[in-house]
């Protein structure tokens, strides 16, 4: 069972153990693999990439893609643990599973829902700073290997973001 919390709303999530076994594996290998001596920001970009990487868009779940609508692969899905579990994935689930990765790391990050759909996005707090990420409409970018887009605006460069993490700890 997983608990979870959206604006003020309380729900948990019942899914198999070996579903659970393996999202829980794959959760544990991106939090073991985190390479020393990053920043914060440097953390929070790693599981941006590394579940881009893993975890692919199914366009399946899109009502305007298909003639037929399933809920039941949206329900399998549409939870972190179904979605790493079947390396598919929506925009609740990506921001979701980058919301607990951030939250297991004490990143500072919440999830914000716009526009009329309810699309979610997350937001980083680091060092008194908001950063707006995407990474439901990086996803593509992230794959095809590359730079993100929506990582509001920085890329790929290490050094830039590294000059970027100092800039946010100089202004604090």
């Amino acid at each position: 069972m997983y608990a979870e919390e959206f604006d003020g709303i309380r729900g948990y999530v019942y899914v198999p153990f070996e579903m659970f076994r393996k999202s829980t594996l794959f959760i544990l290998e991106c939090l073991n693999n985190i390479p020393n001596n990053l920043t914060k920001l440097e953390v929070a970009r790693y599981f941006y990439i590394t579940v881009g990487k893993n975890i692919g868009y199914d366009i399946n779940t899109l009502s305007d893609k298909n003639e037929t609508f399933s809920l039941e692969i949206i329900n399998r899905i549409n939870n972190i643990w179904g979605s790493i579990y079947n390396s598919k994935g929506t925009n609740i689930s990506f921001a979701r599973i980058y919301l607990y990765l951030c939250r297991l790391m004490n990143i500072d990050c919440k999830l914000i829902s716009v526009g009329k759909s309810k699309y979610l996005k997350n937001v980083l707090n680091i060092n008194s700073r908001e950063i707006e990420v995407d990474i439901t409409s990086d996803i593509p970018f992230i794959q095809a290997g590359f730079k993100t887009r929506y990582f509001t605006f920085y890329d790929d460069n290490l050094n830039a973001m590294r000059f970027l993490a100092q800039e946010l700890n100089y202004k604090k």
